[in-house]
Order: C-alpha cells, then sequence, then structure tokens
C-alpha cells in the first residue's frame, strides 16, 4: 500500500485538496497533559497568595479595632477599678455605700446571723444545702477540699476573741435545710458559719432570696427560684448578690472560684461608680449655672 493511502486513514477524515491531521501519539498527549498541570498549578498558586494576602488584612484590621477599643475602655474605666489591692479605693467605694441616699438600711441588715461575716470579710458565700440531700454531697465535698487547702481564706467562727484583725476574703455561711439541729451539726464544716437552726433567719434567708428544698414549700409559702444545693455570693460591703451560680462556678474553676468572684466583685462596683459618675454629670449640666451679679 502507498504511503499516502496509509497516513490518510490514520487521518481524521480528510478530504481532498487538504492536510490529513495524524493522531496524537502518546507522547504528545502526555506533553498536553503536563501543559495543562502546570497551567493549573499556576492559577492555583495565584489564589492561594491572593488569599493569604486578604487573611494578613484582616488579621490586621482586626487587631487595629482590638488596640481602639482597649484604649477606649481604658479611658473610660474609673480610676483604680479592677485593682484588688488598691484599699483607698475599696474604702471610698464602702463609705459611698453604706451611707445610703435615702438613710435606709442594706438588704441584709435585717438578718443578724449574717452580721459576723458581713462585718469581717469582702465576700459571703450563702450555702444552702442539707444533710439529707444527696445531691448536696458532691458539692459540700468540694467546697471542703477547695477551701481547706487555702488557708487564710475564710473567716472562722469566733476569730473575733483572739483580738486580732480578722478580716478575710470569705465567709462560708450554712444555711440549713436538715430536719435537727443535730443533723446540722453533724453536716456541717469546719470553717463554715451556721445560721443557728432554730433562729427565724434560716427560714428568712430562704424567703429573702427563694432558695428552700421541695419540702420546704409549703412550709414557706412561696415560689422558689433556686433548689438546694445553690451558693449565693454576695457583695459584704453592698449587701448585694455578686451571682447565683456558685455551684457551677466551684465547678469550673476549683480553688480559683474565690478569685473569680474577687473579679465579679470588682467589675460591678467599677459598673457602679461609672454609672453614678455619669448620673452626678448629668445632674450637675441639669442645674442652671450661678451668675455673678
Amino acid at each position: 500500500m502507498p504511503l499516502s493511502g496509509a497516513i490518510q486513514r490514520r487521518g481524521f477524515g480528510g478530504r481532498a485538496g487538504t492536510e490529513s491531521t495524524l493522531p496524537m501519539t502518546s507522547a504528545d498527549t502526555t506533553q498536553a497533559a503536563a501543559a495543562t498541570s502546570s497551567v493549573r498549578r499556576r492559577r492555583k498558586g495565584s489564589g492561594g497568595k491572593t488569599n493569604r494576602v486578604l487573611l494578613v488584612q484582616i488579621i490586621l484590621v482586626a487587631t487595629v479595632v482590638l488596640v481602639l477599643f482597649t484604649v477606649y475602655a481604658f479611658q473610660k474605666t474609673p480610676s483604680g477599678a479592677g485593682d484588688g489591692g488598691d484599699s483607698e479605693v475599696v474604702a471610698q467605694h464602702a463609705q459611698r455605700h453604706v451611707q445610703t441616699s435615702d438613710g435606709g438600711t442594706l438588704p441584709l441588715a435585717k438578718f443578724s446571723s449574717l452580721s459576723y461575716a458581713l462585718a469581717n470579710t469582702n465576700l459571703v458565700a450563702l450555702y444552702y444545702a442539707a444533710s439529707w440531700c444527696p445531691m448536696s454531697t458532691p458539692v459540700t465535698k468540694e467546697l471542703e477540699s477547695t477551701f481547706s487547702q487555702k488557708a487564710g481564706a475564710l473567716l472562722v467562727p469566733g476569730d473575733e476573741a483572739s483580738g486580732e484583725d480578722v478580716h478575710r476574703p470569705l465567709a462560708i455561711v450554712y444555711v440549713s435545710s436538715d430536719t435537727s439541729d443535730d443533723e446540722m451539726q453533724q453536716y456541717s464544716r469546719k470553717g463554715w458559719i451556721n445560721v443557728p437552726f432554730d433562729s427565724p433567719d434560716r427560714n428568712g434567708l430562704k424567703r429573702h432570696f427563694r432558695v428552700c428544698a421541695k419540702r420546704e414549700l409549703q412550709e414557706l409559702g412561696f415560689d422558689r427560684k433556686m433548689e438546694i444545693p445553690s451558693i449565693i455570693i454576695i457583695d459584704s460591703v453592698t449587701q448585694g448578690v455578686l451571682t447565683t451560680s456558685g455551684v457551677s462556678d466551684l465547678k469550673e474553676y476549683g480553688d480559683k472560684a474565690i478569685d473569680h468572684w474577687m473579679g465579679l466583685q470588682q467589675l460591678i462596683r467599677a459598673l457602679e461608680d461609672k454609672y453614678e459618675n455619669e448620673e452626678s454629670e448629668r445632674e450637675r449640666q441639669r442645674k442652671p449655672e450661678s451668675r455673678i451679679v
């Protein structure tokens, strides 16, 4: 067979007067695939570079925004806020809140069994629990193990008899739902301050914060907000509630829980100071300026 005929039959339907196209060999296919892959790599590399540049720009913008926000917040925060060691700031805050504007008493002043704890601590933890309550047992063990390792953290009953400065960061006050004084005494732990079993304060504190066991609801006659076990953290100076999530905090923070509560105290005090300063400024602006005649 002539060579031209063989070439014609290997073509792709070549017509008279036109050149026949030879089919692609394996070498041609390999070269084409390599060229295509190279183009794709260049495109992918270019896209990846673009994405990296965009990510860097986003990070830079976020950093600038964070720095500006931090500077603004620092300028707005009252001097001394958040500094737990600044006794002068704390003392000024205490004086302002003890002398209420309407001459009224503080929220917990009616509970005489809390007087010692409130007067000698930064924080008071009201612990509502009972010896017969199985859910109280792990919380009691956590309290005991946590604060037994922090020497000097707890206000101990009877410290005032020593004649020394008895001020401590925290007091744990046990508000019992036990069925007898013996049960309460056996269940209470070293370093806790018990609200006396026969004191009206024991049920009074349950009504005040609406915390009790289910079996006590009919006797106490109120709609409870929390069941036992519960831990309510009180600011000893303002006698305001810092948190009702003391049990969760204890599980989450362990021996750092007291630091967490002190942080909450400083934050809330700073916010109160800021609010009071703004109110004073608005009041000053509302008053007409005196004119010298």
